[in-house]
């Protein structure tokens, strides 16, 4: 089965999406941001006012579990989100935005 792009246009494709890999890091290198971690503002942001647990926003963002337990840490610790008990399931927390990290993501997507 062949793809539905040459060549040529798979290269284009890629060149595009680096360039633009770049252009974000370069707009939110100043806040002292990550991209990971703006897309984890981002998630929860539209996931407000509930939040969302470890395990949703792992999904929400196709990532691996380890991963997204060590952005929360550091997210955490500064103190851009913070988590509560889940109403529910004691095993559980929900992650919510803080207000500097509502800020935070407010500035980088200016």
């Amino acid at each position: 089965m062949q793809g539905i792009f040459s060549g040529f246009e798979t290269a284009s494709i890629q060149l595009q999406f680096s360039l633009s890999v770049r252009q974000s890091r370069r707009r939110i290198a100043h806040l002292g941001l990550t991209p990971d971690q703006f897309t984890v503002m981002r998630t929860l942001l539209e996931a407000e006012p509930r939040g969302l647990t470890q395990q949703e926003l792992t999904e929400r963002m196709t990532s691996d579990a380890n991963t997204v337990a060590s952005l929360v840490r550091r997210m955490e610790a500064a103190k851009l989100l913070f988590r509560r008990p889940h109403e529910r399931d004691g095993r559980a927390n929900l992650l919510t935005l803080r207000a500097t990290g509502r800020r935070q993501l407010a500035e980088a997507r200016l």
